[in-house]
């Protein structure tokens, strides 16, 4: 009989300091981050370099190269690593598509020159001033122009599948395996209507365990919801409010604003129309809303962030506009309406904002805002960057690890339970990689008000494995990883499902409360094996396996 053990370990602890309740901007104007100037169009947020800060990936329009920054440790202090790349590129996609602990970066062209897979050692090369090596070839060859991508396994098999989202012509999907590389998806509804994407967003909506596709579709045609049903593949989902929209649909976020156990999902839409904003009624039906500021400020929205800015549990939401129009930023009330906020600098940054993301880039528990500008009557912007100053509530940062799930854990969920106002508050977070202009951090953020702990912590992973952890304190940044999964192999013996190069201690126990630590084993081949050559010395034997 095997055990698995549930473990997690504390990277950075950090104090919050007092402050206001809503928390203030700062606004950043050093810096090559924020002193660049190109006509951006996407951004992408993730730690290719494995230092624990989030670096970003700006992806530029017109004849710029992109670029790839790189945090060195404080908001001003950005390395500049440029990609001489003169395609038109209007997003990125970060994901460790081949499960090797480091992560790499697809690139959609806007184009006929083709899509790049960028390899994290590639990545690293560029970055150390190395001579650089090509990437990646295109992928499989394909053109076109490609508006959007986004990773996720929908077969859940442990490898990340890919879609890309055309812009009028029909899109691609593939399967992802890095032993036999990306693989087309034939006869998938997602593939066979050409469509004018422009966004795209994985989710589990259903809470069925599967990845689940939303497409925005512009140009005044409707969107497009696919239900994943595991086996049987797709099943376009034709009724409801969320395909009837006939709206200009860009950008898209999932995410549970009103703490109820299921994600939701905000739409930005351009041509100075208003947000389309859908409330997730937990059977697999959505309700649009139609009152309140989110959907009647109108705006040219090019892209929308979910995030808990102000740490009192529950999510606000961003939305960067274009054609020089002030942003917005909704305050979320805590009973499932929102106000606007009006004052503040980063609320009437009037510039040409293309792509929007939370991101905690100096680790203190507080959600900085970044937003990638495009171009003012052909001139290009610099990008624009907001410290959040924080104030006194608290909060908790997840860090996941997939060992028999996809090594980014993208698709995982985690649920946090707390005493938030004297209320018991929960909260759904999930890994997500790709769709709006912009990706978001592949860390997962929960503001917690006053609590000092989470009571409960739940991680739903891809594979299907779940984990909970107690008690667990507050202002911290947690990596979890996943318990790898056992599979017997016969008397004390097992195999060790998780990635190469992962390694772990087996230990063994006779009555389930005292263990010993047997082997120190390593995968070093893809397929992990392990055999107690004293098994046969024991009537029953217990093992358990520990992530180093």
């Amino acid at each position: 009989m095997s055990t698995v053990l549930q473990r997690w370990t504390t990277l950075i602890v950090g104090l919050v300091t007092a402050g206001a309740a809503l928390a203030q901007f700062t606004r950043i104007t050093s810096g090559t981050l924020v002193n660049d100037h190109h006509n951006s169009w996407g951004l992408a947020v993730g730690d290719y370099d494995n230092d624990g800060m989030p670096d970003v990936y700006v992806a530029n329009g017109s004849a710029d190269a992109d670029v790839l920054y790189r945090n060195t440790g404080t908001l001003v202090a950005f390395n500049q690593i440029l990609l001489q790349d003169s395609r038109l590129t209007p997003t990125a996609a970060w994901a460790d598509w081949d499960n090797d602990g480091e992560l790499d970066l697809f690139v959609p062209a806007f184009s006929q020159h083709g899509d790049e897979l960028y390899s994290a050692s590639y990545l690293m090369a560029v970055g150390h001033g190395e001579a650089a090596f090509p990437p990646t070839p295109p992928l499989l060859g394909i053109s076109g122009y490609h508006a959007c991508g986004g990773w996720a396994d929908f077969n859940e098999d442990g490898y990340l599948d890919l879609y890309i989202g055309a812009y009028r012509e029909s899109s691609a999907l593939y399967y992802g395996d890095p032993r036999g590389g990306l693989r087309l998806v034939n006869g998938s509804p997602i593939t066979l209507t050409p469509s004018n994407v422009n966004g795209c967003g994985w989710a589990d909506y259903d809470n069925d365990g599967d990845m689940d596709l939303f497409v925005a579709n512009s140009h005044a045609g409707d969107n497009a919801l696919f239900r994943n049903d595991g086996g049987a593949g797709f099943v376009t989902i034709t009724e409801g409010a969320i395909v009837k929209s006939g709206g200009t649909s860009i950008g898209v976020d999932w995410g549970d604003y009103d703490n109820d156990g299921d994600l939701d999902l905000v739409v930005a839409n351009g041509a100075n129309s208003n947000e389309f904003l859908y409330r997730n009624e937990g059977n697999g039906e959505f309700v649009r809303i139609i009152e309140g500021p989110v959907v009647s400020s109108g705006g040219t929205s090019f892209s929308v962030a979910w995030g808990d800015c102000d740490n009192d549990g529950d999510l606000d939401l961003f939305v960067a506009n274009n054609w020089n129009q002030p942003d917005f930023l909704f305050e979320n009330q805590g009973d499932g309406t929102f106000v606007r906020i009006l004052e503040g600098e980063w609320v009437n940054d009037s510039n040409s904002g293309s792509a929007c993301a939370w991101v905690d880039f100096d680790n203190d528990g507080f959600l900085d805002l970044f937003i990638a500008n495009g171009h003012e009557n052909g001139t290009p912007e610099m990008n624009s960057l907001y410290r959040n100053e924080g104030n006194d509530n608290a909060w908790m940062m997840i860090s996941l690890i997939g060992t028999a799930s996809n090594r980014s854990a993208i698709g995982a969920r985690v649920r946090a339970w707390a005493h938030v106002g004297g209320r018991e508050v929960q909260q759904l977070r999930h890994v997500r990689s790709g769709g709006d202009p912009a990706q978001k951090d592949l860390r997962l953020h929960f503001g917690l008000g006053d609590a000092t702990k989470v009571d409960v912590l739940r991680i739903e992973w891809p594979s299907g494995i779940v984990q909970e952890l107690k008690d667990v304190p507050a202002n911290q940044i947690l990596a979890v990883t996943e318990p790898p999964r056992l599979i017997p192999q016969g008397a004390g013996a097992f195999q060790v499902q998780c990635w190469i190069n992962q390694r772990f201690d087996v230990q063994a126990s006779t009555e389930l409360r005292d263990w010993t630590t047997v082997a120190t084993v390593t995968n070093l081949t893809g397929m992990l094996v392990f055999e107690d050559v004293e098994a046969g010395q024991h009537e029953s034997r217990y093992y358990r396996v520990v992530a180093e």
